[in-house]
């Protein structure tokens, strides 16, 4: 075995394990935001950590855009479009979702303020003449 091959593979096999050890810093990362966020979305925490390691190898890939043909490049674009129009969709569809129920709120909180004339009254006046009530001042 050469001088040459001994360095090659050892030049290789420190690529792999620094590649490991950045994996496992980020895998950690990770797991602390997790931990001090348990509210966190990890469907989106994945999301995001994929897309920034896709960024990341786009970023470094230009010489390979370079070299791919047209007709590969116009469905990735296509994918990349329909992406994209996909959530618009899905963030439009939320939006009137919560707009739906905001009124169904609305109309239910209407149906129960009705029963109680005196509160009626009340709103009406605060409708009418905004700003602190004098009832609801602080006390020190």
């Amino acid at each position: 075995m050469s001088q040459s091959s001994l360095s090659c593979y050892a030049f290789e096999m420190f690529e792999s394990a620094q590649r490991i050890a950045d994996d496992l810093e980020k895998t950690k990362y990770i797991i602390d935001v997790i931990g001090r966020n348990p509210d966190l979305d990890t469907t989106e925490a994945t999301s995001a950590i994929l897309k920034g390691g896709l960024l990341q190898k786009i970023s470094s890939a230009e010489e390979e855009f370079s070299n791919i043909p047209i007709e590969k490049a116009g469905p990735l674009f296509v994918q990349l479009a329909k992406a994209e129009a996909d959530r618009k969709r899905t963030d439009y569809a939320t939006k009137r979702k919560a707009e739906l129920a905001f009124d169904q709120m609305e109309a239910d909180l209407s149906v129960q303020v009705r029963q109680y004339p005196d509160l009626v009254a009340q709103l009406k006046d605060v409708l009418a003449h905004p700003g602190p009530h004098p009832d609801s001042q602080r006390r020190p």
